[in-house]
């Protein structure tokens, strides 16, 4: 994906959300979504190129310390951004809002993570009057941020800098 498709499609993400939140939150969706897949997919990565294991591995206490040591966050295997794609119904509002606010608790001494999803965790209800709704904005706009590689051809990090400066 080149940089004018990664423009396309996070374009595409706020016109789904027009309407539904203020102009200035859609940052907080969109790239708190982008940031979270990024996390989830840097420790599935860290675990299979660093340890041997995979992201079935995350239940284990000596895993989960690790990464909380070495990278100061964790992410359980049910709320990485691919396990809760891959669910029957989808991501929800309510495993989205579960993710983010396990994520929290395992940061709350990491002041480099400690409440970064806070905005995108709080204004998970103004996206629509119910649960339902909300959950439908969520899907839409999760499925855009699926189709949004993390690394470019060359196997580098590609949405961090090209993102942020759409």
């Amino acid at each position: 994906m080149n940089k004018q498709e990664l423009a396309a499609q996070i374009w595409k993400g706020a016109n789904e959300m027009r309407g539904k939140i203020e102009a200035g939150n859609y940052k907080d969706f969109i790239l708190g979504l982008l940031f979270y897949k990024f996390l989830s997919e840097n420790e599935v990565k860290y675990l299979k190129d660093n340890l041997g294991a995979s992201k079935e591995d995350l239940a284990a206490e000596d895993v989960k310390t690790y990464l909380i040591d070495n990278f100061g966050y964790y992410i359980p295997e049910e709320n990485l951004f691919s396990s809760m794609m891959g669910k029957d119904k989808g991501m929800n509002i309510g495993s989205l809002s579960a993710a983010l606010s396990n994520f929290n608790l395992v940061t709350l001494e990491n002041p480099l993570f400690s409440n970064i999803f806070r905005s995108l965790n709080a204004g998970l209800m103004s996206l629509g009057e119910n649960d339902a709704t909300r959950s439908q904005m969520i899907v839409k706009l999760a499925r855009l941020i699926d189709n949004i590689p993390m690394k470019n051809a060359g196997g580098g990090m590609m949405f961090l800098g090209s993102s942020m400066s759409i």
